[in-house]
């Protein structure tokens, strides 16, 4: 009995030292900073004010560097892609805790209006932006489905879901990877000059995941999202990361993602 006394005495003192430390926050960079800050400093400051924990925005310049700052635990929470969430859960034990319960994540492959292009056959030995190898909807997944339909093509990696539209309304690439979300959120004089060629299969949507060392803190970050959601303030900002509903998110959620043989197309 002692034991289990003091096995929660040192739990409730871990998390008491965590919650007077700042906490990193990492977005995946799906579009420019200043577009995440706009979105994530005014969840961050909520999740704050309702947790009393200090939230720390960090962005990362592209998706490489996300990568590299999620296998160096930089992030003490994370909103990330599934297969991302896959890799640091089994590299570092990060632990997807809220998603969206709304909708399902799948990828797009976009043309321009006047390119004539009609069927995924004309994208044969053509080039095809991505905004970086390992973003799950945008790239791994529209490369594995065109793998798998025998068309081949040469990948150019632009750094950002905002690029890729841009290569592709420009005639710089025959077509380009992102998912509908970030297509949404482009400018009108964008969006006007593509159109959707084709979508992948569906997975569960990118969660936000904690690091293991603030484990014990599970329960009111997750709360606070909960809380936020029933408030209209809150939900107003939680649609636009998009979170339209939220739900607790579990590793099991992402279990489909094992069947479609992405690790042949990860770049580490």
């Amino acid at each position: 009995m002692k034991r289990v006394i003091l096995l929660i005495g040192c739990l409730l003192f871990n998390v008491a030292v965590l919650a007077q430390d700042t906490l990193i926050v990492g977005v995946v960079p799906q579009f420019e900073s200043h577009r995440i800050r706009d979105i994530w400093q005014p969840v961050i400051d909520e999740l704050s004010s309702r947790t009393g924990l200090r939230l720390e925005l960090r962005q990362a310049i592209n998706i490489p560097s996300f990568e590299k700052e999620l296998a160096d635990e930089v992030y003490d929470i994370v909103y990330l892609n599934p297969y991302h969430l896959l890799m640091a859960n089994q590299d570092n034990g990060y632990l997807p805790i809220v998603k969206d319960s709304t909708r399902l994540l799948s990828g797009i492959l976009v043309v321009s209006k006047t390119s004539g292009i009609t069927s995924i056959e004309q994208l044969n030995q053509q080039e095809i932006a991505f905004p970086a190898p390992n973003a799950l909807g945008a790239s791994l997944m529209i490369r594995a489905e065109l793998s798998r339909k025998n068309i081949e093509f040469t990948p150019v990696y632009v750094h950002s879901h905002s690029s890729v539209y841009l290569n592709t309304a420009l005639g710089v690439s025959k077509a380009g990877g992102g998912v509908l979300h970030s297509l949404k959120q482009q400018k009108d004089s964008i969006q006007s000059k593509l159109t959707i060629l084709y979508q992948t299969s569906k997975v569960a949507p990118h969660p936000v995941a904690i690091h293991p060392r603030i484990l014990g803190l599970q329960p009111e970050i997750y709360t606070a999202f909960e809380a936020m959601f029933k408030s209209e303030e809150g939900k107003e900002m939680l649609n636009k990361i998009p979170m339209r509903g939220v739900e607790a998110a579990t590793l099991s959620d992402y279990d489909n993602l094992k069947t479609l043989n992405l690790e042949r197309f990860v770049e580490k």
